[in-house]
């Protein structure tokens, strides 16, 4: 029986410049849809996920641009997005994107 991996996706932190840097092994999961206001006060769904990672993994600003992708090498993007909140559990650190 295989086992299924725990944290099988990549995290990569994009800075303005447009480079990436990899931070970590972490798990995406797509959390549905949510309202989204515009200036013109008109309702928009959008498509927001949870990102869940080891402890170990650095802490992410709110505002940076982070992509996860499906290989370390970083070609097989999964969601691009921005960080929302980042939340430091006992267990697991958890991103809102």
């Amino acid at each position: 029986m295989r086992v299924k991996e725990r944290y099988p996706h990549h995290l990569w932190e994009m800075t303005p410049a447009g480079t990436n840097s990899y931070v970590g092994k972490c798990r995406e999961e797509t959390s549905g849809w949510s309202p989204t206001y515009s200036p013109t006060v008109t309702l928009f769904a959008r498509r927001n996920s949870t990102i869940y990672m080891p402890t170990t993994i650095r802490e992410i600003a709110e505002g940076v641009s982070i992509r996860i992708t499906d290989d370390e090498s970083g070609l097989s993007e999964r969601v691009r997005g921005i960080c929302y909140k980042f939340d430091r559990g006992t267990f697991c650190n958890r991103i809102w994107i």
